[in-house]
């Protein structure tokens, strides 16, 4: 790819005082130049500050002082305002005009001024950036803008548009003198540059053959940039302020919100237990996102939880309660007029998904009760402003747009879909009920990597592109169909997430069959060929996700493997530091564990009938059916027919297998509070299943040991050790064989036999890496961990 530059003009007028060395092309400007040195100046009548040129008084009170410098076009410059302009009639450009004064409306001059090369910060003075301001610029556009990058760059003419915090968002600070330089350097007759494949020289941008290296920071930048933005083209505009996202009434206050240290503790805490599993929050812009205090709040409510120190536990929840009442006041007053990153903020919808997360995590009933309403309610109102339909335009989508604006936009939408489609899967697994969103919703394009989504700062942004050129291209109801319609996935997914959501898929045809399986015998064909075809697909995913994981050795030098999956997980870690690639290899490993528990519990609504052992074991305190109606008494007697002939089925020893594998795994063997708070929902859902299961085969299997009937002389040998076929290195041979023959055969969970007086034991390996005060434990099996210190309870162990 080349860039062109603007063509040798030749002749300059240089400045004629002594000391400067600074030329022009037009002489004009050389006169506006030396006016400097003359010591003319312009005052700014509110806060007397000087300035050598009118033009830059006049932005300065547009820009500083706007509430109350009111401008009133002068002869050559008069403009319509918005209201006659709208009336294509004309203005007399008074404040009000006459017409508006006449029909009492409200009379508003819209107010762009083009950022023009100034004179008052010499080039190498940095002025102080102003807070409101707003950064756009031009480029050629595509429907992918990532694919703009790596062909020829091509740039239009400056439109005007509104562009929230660009410059802060992207770790950078413009003012007029960068402009300047900016302008300076386009009227050089710089020679085109072209792009390195290398991608470590930055960017992959180098300098021109002919331009001798400098040390110059911005020449630096410049080169690091071209072919991404141009900077001649850039204009300013005040932001747009909030529309109403929160009420005026402010949140709680933090017990340490002054305390500095306190607030990076807690953003650290949540960007290092958290962000990396629930990436929906832009991180190179969190910190400027001043106008959305409720996106900040939840951000700081999740990072103090995984404080553990009470005061941060009583903030956790002093904020949330704040955002559980005034964020659906909000949603309620959004109607069909309503657009989606305009009258309904973007941050306030990333900031009601944190809350229904949150209260996963937490795990407290009446807190998942409320999450639950909050969820049903945004989606109903993303429906209604037509946030899922593919014909929906966006202010990004226009030319004019700032790219890396437009991508971390549609990345908010991309990644917002993708993570509330998981999210409603996750309900829809715990709470027993259908998903909410259809994969043919989700036509939002895959979003991009973490790595790029996390890139800290303009440069690091462009140089880790070079590695999203091979992302998947496809919108994320195309990976779904081509991965969940055939038996065969086509082709390898590249990230974990990818897999994620192609599971997630899958909830709602299990639901389904499961609500066919309960009508009907489970050994009908009409319910065997579907659940098979779902278990060769879940398999497929699980194959690819263990294709994805560290082979031996590979964790301590994935950065010299261009190929590795682990470039797509960098982050804010700094890689001149040693030790840099272990967070890395441990953040695959977490999302790795999450996606591999998520197939487990998939596994387990699939091949048992999870409604119905969950209503027997609320059942167990029933001592006397005969209180119970008629209908009740049948449909209980049904419930133990059915659960005594699944504890004798190839899919209850499918399940036991399922169940002992998430209790295994090697991340659940971490210590401390702090990791089970990390650990994602579905990971302590899927323990809380497994309980469930193992449970139901121990109360409704024909009892195996000596302690249950001693007339029965159990063989140890003929014992089936279930842990011989979990861990990473572990093959399937004879675990396949078993499922389908295995009927009757003693089962072992760690030397301790599956049968009724070992419930106990047996539930309480599960119970011990459930976050304690995880209330949906009791909601998912109930009855099932409680009473476990009784006497019958304690278990005991069959010598071997």
């Amino acid at each position: 790819m080349e860039i062109q530059a603007a063509p040798d003009i030749g002749i300059r007028h240089h400045c004629r005082f002594d000391g400067c060395d600074k030329s022009f092309i037009r002489k004009e400007h050389l006169n506006r130049h030396e006016r400097i040195h003359a010591g003319s100046h312009f005052v700014c009548e509110i806060c007397s500050e000087k300035f050598h040129r009118s033009d830059s008084l006049r932005r300065h009170l547009l820009t500083r002082h706007s509430d109350v410098f009111k401008p009133t076009p002068s002869s050559k410059t008069k403009k319509a305002c918005t209201a006659c302009h709208k009336r294509k009639v004309k203005c007399d450009g008074s404040q009000p005009c006459s017409r508006c004064r006449e029909k009492k409306d409200n009379c508003i001059y819209e107010q762009s001024e083009t950022v023009a090369p100034s004179e008052d910060h010499p080039v190498g003075e940095r002025s102080q950036p102003q807070n409101s301001s707003s950064l756009g610029a031009t480029g050629n556009h595509d429907t992918n803008m990532l694919d703009a990058f790596s062909g020829g760059v091509q740039h239009e003419a400056a439109t005007h548009i509104d562009a929230p915090g660009v410059n802060e968002s992207f770790g950078m600070n413009i003012d007029d003198s960068f402009l300047a330089e900016a302008h300076r350097q386009q009227e050089q007759a710089l020679q085109p540059a072209t792009v390195s494949p290398n991608e470590s020289s930055g960017s992959g941008i180098s300098p021109p053959q002919n331009q001798q290296a400098t040390s110059s920071p911005f020449d630096q930048f410049i080169f690091k940039t071209a072919g991404v933005v141009n900077w001649s083209a850039l204009r300013i505009q005040k932001d747009r302020q909030s529309n109403g996202e929160m009420p005026s009434e402010q949140p709680p206050a933090m017990s340490g919100d002054a305390d500095d240290n306190y607030l990076e503790t807690v953003f650290k805490a949540y960007f290092g237990h958290f962000h990396h599993r629930w990436p929906i929050v832009h991180r190179p812009a969190y910190e400027d996102q001043k106008f959305s205090l409720v996106l900040i709040s939840s951000m700081k409510m999740i990072g103090a939880w995984f404080l553990l120190d009470q005061r941060s536990h009583d903030n956790a929840f002093a904020m949330h309660e704040y955002l559980m009442l005034h964020i659906p006041s909000i949603l309620a007053k959004k109607s069909s007029n309503d657009r989606f990153h305009d009258t309904l903020p973007v941050s306030l919808c990333q900031a009601a998904l944190l809350n229904i997360v949150f209260a996963l995590y937490c795990g407290i009933e009446k807190l998942v009760s409320r999450a639950v309403t909050l969820h049903n309610m945004l989606v109903g109102v993303l429906r209604e402003v037509r946030f899922f339909e593919k014909e929906t335009a966006y202010a990004d989508e226009k030319p004019g747009m700032f790219l890396p604006l437009h991508v971390k936009m549609s990345g908010d939408r991309q990644r917002f879909a993708m993570y509330l489609y998981k999210l409603d899967n996750y309900l829809s697994l715990i709470r027993d009920r259908p998903p909410l969103l259809l994969p043919e919703e989700l036509h939002f394009s895959l979003p991009s990597s973490l790595a790029h989504w996390d890139a800290d700062g303009l440069g690091m942004w462009e140089k880790r592109l070079s590695a999203e050129s091979v992302r998947d291209k496809r919108s994320m109801t195309e990976l779904i169909r081509t991965n969940t319609d055939s038996l065969n996935p086509t082709g390898e997914l590249q990230l974990i997430e990818d897999a994620q959501l192609c599971m997630c898929s899958l909830q709602f045809r299990i639901w389904m069959l499961a609500q066919v399986s309960r009508t009907s015998s489970s050994s009908d064909p009409a319910n065997v060929y579907p659940r098979d075809s779902l278990q060769r697909r879940l398999d497929a995913f699980k194959g690819q996700l263990d294709r994805m994981a560290l082979r031996p050795g590979d964790a301590a030098h994935h950065s010299q493997n261009p190929n590795s999956i682990f470039r797509f997980y960098y982050g804010y870690e700094d890689q001149s530091q040693p030790g840099w690639e272990t967070i890395v290899t441990s953040r695959v490993k977490d999302l790795s564990f999450d996606a591999l528990m998520l197939h487990h519990l998939l596994n387990l609504n699939l091949h048992a009938d999870i409604r119905s052992l969950r209503q027997l074991a609320r059942d167990q305190g029933i001592t006397d059916v005969s209180g119970l109606s008629k209908d009740r008494q049948f449909l209980h007697a049904q419930r133990m027919r059915v659960a005594a002939s699944w504890s004798k089925s190839a899919s209850a020893r499918r399940c036991l297998f399922s169940a002992v594998s998430v209790m295994t795994h090697q991340c659940l063997e971490r210590s401390g509070t702090v990791h089970k708070r990390a650990i994602d929902p579905i990971a302590q859902v899927a323990l809380a299943t497994s309980a469930l299961i193992i449970w139901a085969y121990c109360t409704f299997s024909a009892p195996r040991c000596q302690l249950c009937m001693p007339i029965i002389n159990d063989s140890p040998s003929l014992s089936v050790e279930l842990t011989n076929w979990c861990g990473p290195l572990v093959g399937d041979m004879g675990k396949d064989g078993w499922i389908i023959v295995g009927k009757g055969c003693p089962v072992d969970l760690e030397g301790i036999r599956l049968c009724r007086c070992n419930i106990g034991i047996l539930v309480a390996k599960f119970q011990v890496h459930i976050q304690e005060g995880w209330e949906l434990a009791q909601t998912i099996a109930p009855g099932v961990f409680a009473n476990n210190n009784s006497p019958r309870r304690q278990g005991h162990i069959i010598p071997h």
